[in-house]
């Protein structure tokens, strides 16, 4: 999937994914934002522990950001190629970018954020998340992801 782009070092990226890390969206304000963390369902068994989940969404474009703790004894990033938003018929989003302040340490917690390309009729179906690790087989699965 060429075009993606993870950052892991840079404090502050563009898009929606700067307005998060930059304070200016947080939870549910600053931008249409919804908590899907008790309407969304992971996976049995995953390396990572989804703690909290919030989608967003502005112009063009749609966002999950999620806390994760990683159960696991190795540290896990994300995979640029191994992101995808899957709708319930089986298209894919454009993902634009995926953002995660580090590498997160065993037993650590902290937020990964996926943007992807969306009309206003695509950010109204329901949709599966999955993020895969650089370098091994460890993934997570969000199934149920909607936006506001």
């Amino acid at each position: 999937m060429a075009g993606i782009r993870t950052q892991t070092e840079q404090k502050s990226p563009g898009s929606i994914i700067g307005l998060i890390n930059s304070g200016l969206v947080v939870g549910k304000k600053g931008i249409a934002a919804q908590d899907i963390s008790n309407t969304t369902r992971q996976s049995l068994g995953e390396a990572l522990e989804r703690n909290k989940a919030y989608s967003y969404r502005a112009e063009g474009r749609v966002a999950v950001a999620l806390e994760v703790d990683n159960t696991s004894a190795q540290p896990w990033t994300v995979d640029e190629e191994g992101a995808a938003l899957v709708s319930r018929g089986g298209a894919r989003l454009r993902v634009l970018r995926v953002w995660q302040p580090e590498p997160l340490p065993p037993g650590g917690t902290d937020r990964v954020v996926v943007e992807v390309e969306a009309t206003e009729e695509q950010a109204r179906g329901t949709y599966v998340l999955r993020l895969g690790e650089a370098s091994g087989p460890r993934t997570i699965t969000l199934r149920g992801v909607t936006f506001p």
